[in-house]
């Protein structure tokens, strides 16, 4: 009657000399110390894996939160400029209305600006009173041409020069064309 192999392995094993049992054992013993030598390290880069996760979140949820600071300060300055602009569109009808100035970019070679004044004359209201400047490299004013033409520009130009006070020039050079229109 055949043994089952269970059964045949067992009477292998009982058959054997001591020797070769204690080899057997001192084989098995190893093998187990290697085996949870082997699931120490897995346990410990497990264990690690999970640390870096967990800096990985953190990371992450910094880095949203720093996105959301962002994009409030992105909406709060993009709503600050939407009022500036309506400001500006309500400035520029007061000039443009009252003070009859356009402001009109000219865009060749190099952007200028044109600054177009009506209003001077008291006998022809829309008549055109022109200055034209463009800003040099070093950010500095440089007036290209005038109509008509204005004697003081230079001193006018030098003055915004030293003080880079745009406005000022502006009201000065419309003080002189309306001076020279009533003339």
């Amino acid at each position: 009657m055949p043994l089952s192999g269970k059964t045949y392995h067992l009477k292998i094993r009982l058959n054997q000399s001591p020797t070769t049992a204690t080899h057997i054992i001192l084989k098995k013993k190893i093998a187990l110390k290697e085996k949870r030598r082997a699931i120490s390290e897995v346990m410990s880069e497990i264990e690690e894996k999970e640390m870096q996760k967990e800096d990985i979140i953190l990371k992450i949820q910094k880095h949203k939160e720093e996105q959301m600071k962002r994009k409030d300060l992105i909406e709060s300055q993009n709503r600050a400029n939407k009022d500036r602009l309506r400001n500006l569109q309500k400035a520029r009808l007061v000039f443009q209305d009252h003070l009859g100035l356009e402001i009109r970019t000219i865009i060749d070679k190099t952007q200028m600006l044109q600054f177009i004044f009506r209003n001077i004359s008291l006998s022809d209201q829309d008549s055109a009173y022109v200055i034209t400047m463009g800003i040099k490299e070093n950010g500095s004013y440089q007036i290209v041409s005038s109509d008509p033409a204005l004697e003081c520009l230079p001193i006018l130009e030098s003055r915004l020069q030293e003080t880079n006070n745009l406005p000022a020039f502006l009201a000065n050079v419309r003080k002189e064309f309306i001076s020279k229109a009533r003339s």
